[in-house]
């Protein structure tokens, strides 16, 4: 590694159980734990923004298809990883 390199890389730190050496919740635990309530807000008003300008012939089904994209895009990084994972054995996924 060059000693003039000032980047940390996160995936080469020791990590144990979602947490360094030093005990810490590491950046990614942070992250995901900032993302979920974040998300639990957008839900609603996301579904509402697709409610109020849809025309009114599609309306309900524009709602559900919104609803039913917060369970099929987790669903579909889900499928990718493990496409991923297969077409390239031995990676850092």
């Amino acid at each position: 590694m060059d000693p003039d390199c000032h980047f940390v890389h996160v995936s080469r730190l020791p990590v144990a159980h979602g947490r360094d050496q030093l005990g810490a919740i590491t950046a990614p635990n942070a992250w995901r734990f900032a993302a979920g309530p974040s998300l639990g807000a957008i839900m609603p008003n996301a579904t509402a923004l697709a409610g109020e300008y849809s025309p009114r012939g599609i309306r309900a089904s524009l709602m559900m298809i919104v609803s039913c994209g917060y369970a099929l895009g987790p669903a579909a990084c889900g499928i990718t990883r493990i496409t991923l994972g297969l077409v390239f054995p031995g990676g850092p996924l």
